[in-house]
């Protein structure tokens, strides 16, 4: 079995895309909001929390390896 770990030791190192697709599907119709801010793997802040998800958020996550997976 091969190990999905990243260097932060998480298995959900990246944004999951198809997550990411489908929240920023719903926010297409319905206002989605951040619960928390996002951070990448080196702790630089991609998104505030409390604000509105985008496709601006799209573009900043899937390039980067996360803290904590989106689906948390």
């Amino acid at each position: 079995m091969t190990s999905l770990t990243t260097a932060s030791g998480s298995a959900f190192g990246t944004a999951n895309p198809h997550a990411l697709a489908t929240i920023l599907e719903a926010g297409e119709t319905r206002r989605i909001i951040s619960a928390t801010d996002i951070y990448d793997i080196s702790g630089v802040k991609l998104w505030a929390g409390n604000q509105p998800v985008s496709a601006a958020l799209q573009r900043r996550l899937l390039d980067r390896e996360l803290r904590q997976p989106l689906e948390t």
